[in-house]
């Protein structure tokens, strides 16, 4: 992990999709989100909220969205999200090399890998097409990885927590990865330790859907969640999303 040609890629990668970011908004291309969210993350420590959600909160769980606020208070500008994402995206290539390097020993093929995940067009397009607070999660969630293979307990449930900041559909996938987790090792700490991930992911789910979001907004009591990928109140759309993100990966 303490490859030059690493962290000069990580580098380079933060540097140009910042640079990129910064050309799209000087031309006014941003979309409507970027906007959502740099209102949202610069009352962080106010209202959290802004103009078409209101609270954030009767939206999506994003305690990520507060360390965001805290670094807009010191930068005052709104490129601080596409700065931030841009190094959320550099940074998914360590862990990956140090899963490949840690498993094959072979400095060349680890390289090879961070190369792959650096030119991996879906993450390429989920920190640069709008700002989202799951900009963050391919990082979070590689570096859970790597911490859990190479059994580094402490560092395995930190980087879980803050992939549970991220967003609420983080739970879903940490509950489901950490119940397969614990069969799979079961009876060891790596066991425990990914039963513990999985009942994390559980309470997040239920404390933010049955407290936390009908408590920020009057309506998502009656109408369920919004209509998203995972919404029980829209099952009719689940069809045409999945393809609709299929399509995603082959674009």
């Amino acid at each position: 992990m303490r490859d030059r040609f690493l962290w000069l890629g990580c580098l380079l990668y933060a540097v140009l999709f910042t640079a990129l970011g910064w050309l799209k908004y000087a031309v006014h291309r941003n979309l409507v989100d970027f906007g959502i969210f740099s209102q949202t993350a610069a009352s962080a420590f106010g209202c959290f909220c802004n103009p078409i959600e209101g609270s954030h909160w009767a939206f999506h769980f994003s305690p990520i969205l507060y360390p965001v606020g805290f670094a807009l208070v010191l930068a005052h500008s709104p490129l601080t999200l596409i700065a931030l994402a841009a190094l959320a995206g550099a940074l998914v290539a360590p862990p990956i090399y140090g899963l490949v390097l840690r498993e094959r020993g072979d400095a060349g093929a680890a390289r090879l890998a961070a190369v792959v995940a650096w030119l991996y067009p879906p993450l390429a397009g989920l920190i640069f097409g709008d700002f989202h607070e799951n900009s963050f999660a391919p990082a979070a969630v590689a570096w859970t990885l790597y911490a859990f293979d190479a059994g580094l307990t402490r560092w395995t449930i930190v980087f879980a927590l803050a992939t549970l900041a991220i967003k609420e559909d983080q739970a879903i996938f940490l509950a489901i990865a950490g119940v397969l987790g614990a069969w799979y090792y079961r009876g060891t700490t790596r066991g425990r330790v990914a039963a513990a991930i999985a009942a994390i992911g559980v309470v997040v789910f239920v404390i933010f859907f049955a407290f936390i979001q009908p408590h920020a907004s009057n309506y998502a009591a009656l109408q369920g969640q919004p209509r998203r990928f995972y919404a029980w109140s829209g099952a009719a759309t689940i069809l045409p999303e999945l393809a609709a993100r299929i399509g995603f990966l082959l674009l």
